[in-house]
């Protein structure tokens, strides 16, 4: 079975293999964190995978941003990094969107996802779109940033309250 080294994990198991098949994540940004973070949904089996940014590939980008090649140099990201993830595995879908989100847009290209990871290079879309994206009720929001050799995480959470069921 292709994901028998997961699920022989108890913290795992078959259970847990088939909600990471029926989840579906946003990535916002295709690029240094987002290549890595893409590659390893697709392996581990995130059913479906929308991954959203509006650059091209450039020769700047081909030493940490392992998805894109020389062949992709003027490429859109997002079309770049589907030909090297779909076949790492044919059963997921992947939707590249390319946009540059923003509070105008952030809430319909985020629409039908469970968690939605921020791994934006460039402030001005993070401060423009952030906004927007952590009122998007009921999901869970991971941003992720790189300032030099500094790496920084923050994950966000819908907050629960009275009969809920997770008091």
């Amino acid at each position: 079975m292709r994901y028998s080294r997961q699920t022989i994990l108890p913290e795992m198991g078959s259970l847990g293999q088939k909600k990471l098949a029926e989840a579906k994540v946003a990535v916002i940004g295709v690029g240094g964190l987002g290549s890595p973070l893409l590659t390893y949904l697709t392996l581990a089996g995130v059913g479906k995978i929308k991954f959203i940014d509006h650059d091209l590939v450039s020769e700047s980008n081909l030493n940490r941003q392992f998805l894109h090649q020389e062949k992709d140099l003027g490429k859109r990201k997002v079309i770049s990094a589907r030909e090297k993830l779909q076949p790492l595995n044919s059963k997921l879908t992947l939707t590249p969107l390319e946009l540059y989100i923003g509070e105008s847009n952030a809430e319909k290209a985020l629409q039908g996802s469970d968690v939605i990871v921020s791994c934006v290079d460039n402030l001005g879309q993070g401060e423009t779109g952030m906004g927007k994206l952590i009122q998007y009720d009921g999901k869970s929001l991971t941003l992720d940033s790189v300032d030099l050799f500094i790496d920084s995480a923050c994950e966000l959470h819908k907050k629960y309250g009275e009969g809920d069921g997770r008091e």
